[in-house]
């Protein structure tokens, strides 16, 4: 058989050999790269980038065969605690295989493909980073719920059950304002909020709150029996646009809508708003728990449910015990002074304060009683009128500080006889000073 090479001219055959030449080349350059490049530095860089929030441990890096692949092995991120009260949790992976697309880096894009074993689930897919957009594309299946330091630190306790979760995610140039897709996450099989061993950590701002939350709230579990959320990203906005919470322990509502910032974390919260309660059997079976959920926070809202808003930036939330606009039932909700319901428990204010201080009324004088000009009080003892001991000179109109005189003189037995007129140039007797009685010469 002849060879293809035979059938070309000498210049044909000049050029395919520099071909060769090339290729050869670049593989070998792709091959001894991959066995060359020093992965530890790989393990180094993602210990330090996660450093900030946990202690990571990566037992092993090995290399792939294939050019741009490489395997993490036995990888533990431990959270770092932010009070003493905390408790570490440890975030354990089994393998992390990645792949790193070689043609991509060439071109300025860094494709990495993911599959990430935790326990007996995984994470698997596509991370696109390029200047003008990035591009996430993962599945969550079979994994368990508190297995996620992420998610408990989210919800304030662990969920334990399996979870699912999708990401279909593009942000162009960076800026969450074009963000367009959608996230949801489910508990297909049921879940269960708490593990009947960690404290419900509430997150507060001011001093005073944190003294009473301090360590955490005693909290057991609350059993759910479906929950499906899903997230859209359109417009400039992020939506909670579907929201399922099924639970013979209570009942969660919930309300959500971002106008997105450049930054995610200066994204506007237009509407926040959270409703729930412990139901009766929760009540019957755990009353501790029950109790717990009524301290978290919320006003107790006409619908007898705890209403929490959220408001400012989605970086830095601040929970408002307030009841939501049109979640009671009359539309007006959130533009009613916030009240508590007569009879019925008020959440605590962990978060803020839930108390309303009642507005001190306008100070009722009582009306001053005029007596009547035809009932007159006879004057006590020395208060005679016309006596001089009243006021210090004849004539006077009764004694100091005494009421208006009567028009005439008062006749009364026990009467004494008025005094004779003081002589010329003698002096009055001091006020308050009783006068001697004056006899008539035998």
């Amino acid at each position: 058989m002849a060879s293809p090479l035979g059938a070309m001219g000498p210049r044909t055959r000049k050029v395919a050999k520099l071909v060769g030449y090339v290729v050869l080349a670049l593989v070998t350059f792709v091959f001894a790269l991959q066995w060359t490049f020093p992965f530890h530095r790989v393990k180094d860089k993602i210990i330090e980038g996660l450093a900030s929030k946990y202690d990571v441990t990566i037992s092993k890096v090995e290399r792939g065969f294939m050019p741009g692949t490489m395997t993490l092995k036995s990888v533990s991120l431990t959270t770092r605690a932010s009070k003493p009260e905390d408790k570490p949790q440890v975030f354990y992976i089994d393998r992390i295989d990645v792949d790193v697309g070689v043609l991509g880096l060439i071109r300025g894009v860094a494709a990495i493909d993911l599959d990430i074993q935790i326990g007996k689930g995984s994470i698997r897919g596509t991370i696109e980073a390029a200047p003008s957009n990035l591009s996430i594309d993962l599945a969550m299946r079979g994994v368990q719920g508190d297995d996620l330091p992420p998610l408990t630190e989210a919800i304030g306790v662990p969920l334990v059950g399996t979870v699912t979760a999708d990401v279909a995610l593009s942000v162009p140039k960076g800026d969450w304002r074009q963000a367009r897709g959608a996230i949801k996450f489910a508990c297909p099989r049921g879940c269960q909020y708490g593990d009947d061993k960690t404290k419900l950590k509430l997150k507060v701002k001011k001093p005073s709150s944190e003294a009473f939350v301090k360590g955490g709230v005693e909290f057991g579990h609350v059993m759910v029996d479906k929950l499906a959320a899903n997230i859209d990203f359109k417009g400039g906005k992020m939506t909670l646009s579907s929201w399922e919470f099924e639970s013979t322990d209570g009942e969660m509502h919930a309300e959500l809508v971002l106008k997105l910032g450049k930054k995610f974390k200066d994204s506007d919260i237009e509407r926040g708003c959270f409703r729930y309660r412990g139901s009766p059997a929760l009540e019957k079976r755990d009353l501790k728990t029950f109790g717990s959920i009524s301290f978290i926070g919320g006003m107790l809202g006409e619908d007898n449910l705890f209403h929490v808003t959220l408001e400012g930036k989605i970086g830095d939330a601040k929970p408002r015990p307030r009841t939501c606009a049109g979640g009671d039932g009359d539309g007006e909700g959130g533009n009613k002074p916030d009240r508590p319901a007569l009879g019925k428990p008020v959440g605590g204010t962990a978060q803020d304060d839930v108390f309303v201080k009642p507005e001190p009324g306008p100070t009722v004088l009582p009306t001053p009683v005029v007596p009547d000009a035809g009932m007159v009080t006879p004057p006590g003892p020395g208060s005679g009128s016309g006596s001089a001991g009243s006021a210090g000179s004849a004539g006077s109109a009764g004694s100091a500080g005494s009421g208006a005189p009567p028009s005439g003189p008062i006749e009364s037995e026990t009467q004494p006889p008025p005094p004779p007129p003081a002589e010329a140039g003698s002096a009055p007797p001091p006020e308050g000073s009783v006068q001697p009685p004056v006899r008539e010469n035998e």
